[in-house]
């Protein structure tokens, strides 16, 4: 995905834009995965900015998601001793596009450096939970096992899923895809919602 990050002096209101590309949104951890990207799009004070054009103190920082790809990856950034069980929707619309949840990686454990990984999956009607070498169909799959993610993927609706071409007869092997390309997105920040 292409992102722009636009600081301005609070001083002389002088701006200065970067874009770079980004596979991954990280997002500080909030509650749901839809306030965790509503806050990275948010428009935001920085305490310790330094204007280059006149050496003022403070500023503003707004990130635009100016264009996302067809599968969309949200890291949740976990910070040590806080615990934030964070909420998983099944759809996400962003910036006029609709995208629905196929996978999330979980994480216990009290810091991001100690702790268990497990993931869940879906692949057409079937949730699978991974956990290391055991991967199990959930038979009656509740919204609350999508939750805890620290990584969420999402896919654009409309969009087919492409897996790998190993041959792995592999359930979760088919369900994401190895490559992705970017679509365009309007520039507008902060529109998401959750549906």
């Amino acid at each position: 995905s292409e992102m722009c990050i636009r600081d301005s002096c609070s001083s002389c209101q002088h701006s200065h834009s970067d874009t770079r590309n980004d596979v991954i949104l990280h997002v500080p951890a909030a509650g749901t995965v839809l306030e965790s990207v509503q806050a990275l799009l948010s428009e935001g004070e920085v305490k310790d900015y330094t204007c280059g054009t006149c050496g003022g103190r403070g500023g503003r920082q707004q990130t635009c998601l100016v264009s996302a790809p067809e599968t969309l990856i949200v890291h949740s950034k976990k910070v040590p001793g806080q615990s934030r069980d964070v909420v998983c929707a099944p759809h996400l619309h962003l910036h006029g596009s609709d995208y629905v949840r196929v996978s999330a990686v979980h994480h216990h454990g009290d810091t991001p450096l100690v702790g268990h990984y497990t993931a869940t999956v879906q692949n057409d009607d079937t949730v699978y939970h991974c956990d290391d070498g055991s991967v199990q169909p959930r038979m009656h799959p509740l919204d609350t096992s999508w939750n805890n993610c620290y990584l969420a993927f999402f896919q654009r609706s409309g969009t087919e899923q492409r897996g790998g071409d190993s041959g792995d007869s592999h359930p979760a092997g088919r369900v994401m895809p190895l490559e992705s390309r970017d679509i365009s997105l309007t520039a507008a920040c902060g529109v998401v919602s959750e549906r």
